[in-house]
């Protein structure tokens, strides 16, 4: 029988368990992410949510980069807001398209409260909302958020983003190796 790992280990907070293949994948991608945001104290991040339908989510989380400065991270995360936006409304269903139903600061769904754990979080989220006909909804939401420069992905951050299964996901697609070379995710 296979020994599960404990994500405890990694996430103080994290309620679950992994078989060892993917623990160890989560592992290498949090080093590798951990690495390449190191040294900054501005994270600019978007949090994706789709509900379908039928009831479905799914759930994204991309690190995007740290910043020196919290404006060029703002602007940043606005960018690459817009860019998603596009890439967003290029997915059609036959001659069914996303339509912009929200879009702005007040886009508050699925956003992370400001202050947690006593770290300064920004405020800055922006986002936008799309539908699909009456019932399947799209989210994306840029934060910048004020960060440990030597560790970026820390409990504080695990748990300010209530994005779990969404950020281990992200970490273990980075942490992947194909042919025993670990291959960006």
């Amino acid at each position: 029988m296979t020994q599960l790992m404990k994500v405890s280990s990694i996430f103080r907070n994290a309620g679950w368990s992994m078989i060892p293949e993917s623990f160890f994948e989560l592992k290498r991608g949090l080093d590798l992410e951990r690495e390449r945001l190191r040294g900054r104290p501005w994270l600019a991040l978007l949090k994706r949510d789709e509900i379908e339908s039928d009831g479905s989510r799914y759930d994204r989380i991309e690190l995007m980069e740290t910043f020196d400065q919290e404006e060029v991270a703002i602007e940043a995360a606005g960018n690459r807001l817009v860019a998603a936006l596009e890439e967003d409304r290029q997915v059609r269903f036959g001659n069914r398209e996303w339509r912009v139903v929200a879009s702005g600061p007040e886009v508050k769904a699925f956003t992370m409260q400001a202050e947690k754990a006593g770290r300064l979080i920004s405020n800055f989220h922006y986002g936008y909302k799309l539908m699909l006909g009456d019932f399947n909804i799209r989210y994306c939401v840029a934060h910048v958020v004020r960060v440990d420069p030597d560790r970026v992905i820390d409990d504080d951050l695990f748990d300010w983003l209530g994005a779990e299964q969404e950020l281990i996901g992200y970490l273990c697609e980075k942490g992947k190796v194909q042919g025993g070379v670990a291959v960006a995710g």
